[in-house]
């Protein structure tokens, strides 16, 4: 019950200290897999899908965006990520640890602090993207992810063609610039909030013998996007526990406006708010 509902919120909470490295089951592990990449869609498609329109998911930009991240995650992993075991065994494993990541659920079944360079920074970089937006994930979101893409993509057209006019769009849909501005502005501030809140834990943590600079990174990642375990001395296997409590207040505090998504947290640090 617990491991159902921490699933489908993207909790990662488990009664087991190893979490599912406890149970040594193929069979948990696809069935959390599957139920963790369901909860990091947007489940206003899934209601369409169950109501009106069959294929509301696969037509879907950003679903399919997600799915294909996952799929070209798994398989470098698989490729170069130092994964122990016979090919089926590499794929329960890499895809177990890619969908819980990005998903921001955080459950795991490996040690992937002992996996290669490549794959933890597979894995990192899937913490940052998170899942899409209307899930119960954290992260930027991946649909945020496609408009920046196409904002940049867009700015280099109009550097060739400066009297160009490039509708953004997502599928069939013209996205407005007053709602691609937010969207942007959001990413920026996920960027610098991150980068600030890595540079101030590493001050926190000076002299600090475990804290390298892997783990300070990943422990800041790990929590804006509420993921859980990191890399280093946060690892799967280890905890914050031995956080000194300057960084463990600042990793709260994290948390709180990753939570948040940020501007709803940031907004309360204006002067002008407690003046209206």
């Amino acid at each position: 019950l617990c491991h159902a509902f921490s699933s489908m919120a993207t909790g990662g909470f488990s009664p087991q200290g190893l979490s599912i490295m406890a149970y040594h089951s193929w069979m948990i592990d696809a069935i959390i897999t599957l139920f963790c990449f369901l909860a990091g869609a947007n489940f206003a498609l899934h209601y369409r899908m169950l109501t009106s329109e069959r294929k509301a998911l696969i037509s879907d930009l950003e679903f399919r965006a997600y799915a294909l991240i996952i799929l070209v995650a798994t398989s470098i992993i698989i490729l170069w990520g130092g994964v122990e075991g016979d090919i089926w065994r590499k794929i329960q494993l890499a895809g177990f640890q890619v969908v819980t990541i990005m998903t921001t659920t955080g459950f795991a079944t490996a040690d992937f602090d002992q996996w290669t360079v490549a794959a933890k920074f597979n894995l990192f970089l899937l913490m940052i993207i998170g899942a899409c937006a209307g899930s119960t994930g954290g992260g930027i979101k991946v649909v945020r992810l496609l408009l920046v893409l196409k904002s940049v993509y867009r700015e280099l057209f109009h550097v060739l063609h400066p009297r160009a006019v490039i509708p953004i769009k997502l599928g069939d849909i013209s996205v407005k610039d007053e709602i691609l501005r937010p969207s942007n502005i959001f990413v920026a501030t996920y960027v610098s909030v991150f980068a600030i809140a890595t540079l101030l834990l590493a001050l926190i943590c000076f002299g600090h013998p475990q804290m390298d600079l892997e783990t300070i990174i990943s422990a800041v990642a790990t929590t804006l996007g509420n993921t859980g375990p990191g890399f280093g001395a946060v690892g799967p296997s280890l905890s914050f526990v031995d956080l000194p409590e300057g960084g463990k207040m600042l990793l709260f505090f994290c948390m709180w406006i990753g939570r948040l998504e940020m501007v709803a947290a940031l907004v309360l640090l204006i002067p002008g708010f407690w003046k209206r």
